[in-house]
């Protein structure tokens, strides 16, 4: 399931809503829990967690050495396509920038994942718009 599919199941005023009544009873749950939910995030994301800022800190930094060790990861970025129906105010690809649009062809996407993995690249960042239909 698409990103945009799973964020359309969600009205951003009752996602907002959700988030301000988030009771300290609700993110303490949220912060004994050993998976997250959508509700749990939203409970995090709330003032009532702020006072909390620290121990979700530290979890996160935990976690994070758990799932990479100390290690630094350097990510290639591959452009498949610049094509967007977007207009976020930060993106380059935002729908109202006048930049020529392309979207690479599977056999260009295999030859610039070779060039990255003969430059010794093993991690890459696969970037992209959102445009239906492409």
């Amino acid at each position: 399931m698409a990103f945009g599919e799973v964020l359309a199941r969600y009205q951003p005023d009752e996602v907002a809503a959700r988030i301000e009544a988030t009771s300290p009873r609700q993110v303490s749950r949220a912060l004994a829990a050993e998976r997250l939910g959508v509700e749990e995030f939203a409970a995090l994301l709330s003032p009532a967690a702020e006072p909390h800022l620290e121990e979700l800190a530290a979890r996160a930094h935990r976690l994070t050495v758990q799932r990479f060790g100390r290690n630094i990861f350097l990510y290639a970025p591959l452009y498949l396509s610049n094509v967007c129906s977007n207009s976020c105010a930060y993106c380059g690809f935002n729908v109202h920038n006048a930049i020529p649009r392309r979207t690479l062809t599977l056999d260009e996407i295999e030859a610039e994942a070779r060039v990255l993995h003969g430059l010794g690249f093993r991690h890459v960042l696969l970037l992209t718009g959102e445009a239906p239909g492409v």
